[in-house]
């Protein structure tokens, strides 16, 4: 005597359209943490090259003020400021390079500071970087 088996194998239309609204509603949840994540890589890439032009603008100012220069005058470090320098080709960024006053006392220390922003928005800066130079001399 043979037992036939009535039930059939695989799936029903039915289980395949509600597991493909149940894969649905989870890409659904998930698509706003994707499009974040983007995001946030996006502005951390423009940060990452705000804070690398602004700390390349502070380089030559750094090796033309090393810290073994005993002349170096405050003058002379206050004439590296500069304003809206553009940054490398294809990026909207400018910097301000800023010197602090003089000392009062010597010798002293000035501050000077790179601060980067998009050309589109000046008055909101993306990276800030600073370094201070050794003077001995008005």
């Amino acid at each position: 005597m043979t037992h036939h088996d009535t039930r059939e194998d695989g799936f029903s239309a039915v289980e395949l359209v509600i597991a493909m609204f149940l894969v649905a509603i989870l890409a659904l949840a998930l698509l706003p943490l994707l499009m974040t994540g983007t995001r946030t890589s996006d502005t951390n890439r423009s940060l990452v090259a705000a804070t690398a032009f602004a700390s390349a603008q502070l380089a030559p100012i750094r090796a033309d003020f090393a810290p073994h220069e005993l002349a170096t005058t405050c003058t002379s470090v206050q004439s590296a400021a500069v304003t809206a320098t553009p940054g490398p080709s294809g990026s909207d960024l400018l910097a301000d390079v800023l010197v602090s006053g003089c000392p009062g006392e010597y010798p002293g220390t000035v501050t000077v500071t790179a601060i980067a922003y998009a050309s589109a928005s000046p008055g909101s800066p993306l990276a800030t970087v600073a370094t201070r130079i050794v003077v001995s001399a008005p």
